[in-house]
């Protein structure tokens, strides 16, 4: 890589916002329909205690998205990931995975080398397969001169050369690179931004990405980690209720209490008791959203006509903390709508 010194003055100016694009969070989809198990593979290295710290980077990496999901949508263990680590004679046996992960030096053509520090192929058979380079990559400087053609002078010139090392990766670039390929694996793509010095500032570390999920080099690592935009994506892809279908979601809810039927709510009406518990909306709003639902039979509450909705009188304030507290994902659907019959049945509201 050449950087050459020559100052040119610039004549042109056209200002940023001409050209300026919106950031854009690419969208795999749904990869998986269950708990997933995620397989690593223990690499052939001569490098000493190489598997046991890759070992502990992936569970760290794994832990830290089950642990972010299961705290952003206020559920205990409802997202798992499933770690197995495969030691090297343990390979050639039939093993099941969601998720594999291969560990190995460096790529092995030529001109991917010092390109990527990983990278994820998701199967049609809704399993993945996940590759991850594991040798530092250095990069030294060299300065020197060189003469131009035809002109008695000379350019300053900077070029600054990637290798290879003989060690692993530190802990923290690595484990970010794991992170990042099983948010691929997960269903995510890259949090593209088209905004040079935006870039910038995250590479100088002045300011912290908006997702895990930004591209990265080895030669220009950029500190970045798991945040809510990456887990509200998940969520768009999955609800909150784990990586199960939502057919498979009723069964286990039958499974486990027969005859009665899971309450699922639309997210709309999330984003309404929200706005309705912080004083953003008022009462009669947020009671033709509980109508919309009585109407279209998403909750029971006990009545069949509703062609005079009305709220009567104020609504307690312990319904809006409920509604908080929903919206919050702090109490279940089933919680919530509770509130909601007991306003229809103690006359609060008229339908």
């Amino acid at each position: 890589m050449k950087v050459v010194i020559f100052i040119i003055p610039i004549l042109l100016f056209i200002p940023y916002s001409a050209f300026a694009q919106e950031d854009n969070y690419e969208i795999i989809g749904k990869t998986l329909t269950h708990d997933p198990t995620i397989c690593a593979l223990e690499p052939e290295t001569d490098i000493s205690d190489a598997w046991k710290k890759l070992s502990k980077y992936t569970r760290g990496a794994i832990i830290d998205w089950e642990n972010q999901l299961n705290q952003f949508t206020r559920s205990k263990d409802v997202w798992n990931l499933d770690l197995q680590l495969i030691p090297l004679e343990k390979q050639t046996e039939g093993i099941k995975c969601d998720i594999t992960i291969q560990f190995l030096p460096k790529p092995q053509n030529k001109e991917d080398e010092f390109k990527m520090a990983g990278y994820t192929i998701n199967n049609d058979s809704n399993d993945s397969d996940v590759v991850i380079f594991f040798l530092n990559v250095e990069v030294k400087r060299v300065d020197y001169t060189e003469p131009s053609d035809g002109h008695d002078f000379y350019y300053s010139v900077v070029e600054w050369i990637p290798s290879y090392a003989d060690y692993l990766t530190p802990e923290e670039p690595l484990k970010m690179t794991i992170k990042h390929e099983l948010g691929h694996a997960l269903g995510l793509g890259h949090y593209i931004s088209y905004d040079e010095d935006r870039i910038q500032k995250w590479h100088d570390g002045v300011q912290r990405p908006p997702s895990i999920m930004i591209p990265q080099e080895p030669t220009k690592v950029i500190s970045a980690d798991i945040t809510p935009l990456d887990i509200e994506k998940l969520i768009q892809i999955y609800g909150r209720d784990g990586f199960y279908s939502e057919q498979q979601i009723d069964e286990l809810h039958e499974k486990l209490i027969p005859g009665s039927v899971r309450i699922v709510l639309p997210d709309w009406i999330r984003n309404n008791a929200k706005w309705w518990s912080d004083g953003i909306i008022s009462d009669k709003d947020f009671a033709s959203g509980i109508e919309y639902m009585i109407k279209n039979e998403i909750i029971d509450v006990g009545v069949t006509g509703t062609n005079n909705f009305t709220v009567e009188q104020k609504i307690p304030d312990w319904v809006k903390s409920n509604a908080k507290w929903w919206s919050e994902g702090l109490i279940p659907d089933d919680e919530f709508v509770k509130g909601l019959q007991f306003l229809v049945k103690n006359g609060i509201i008229q339908v």
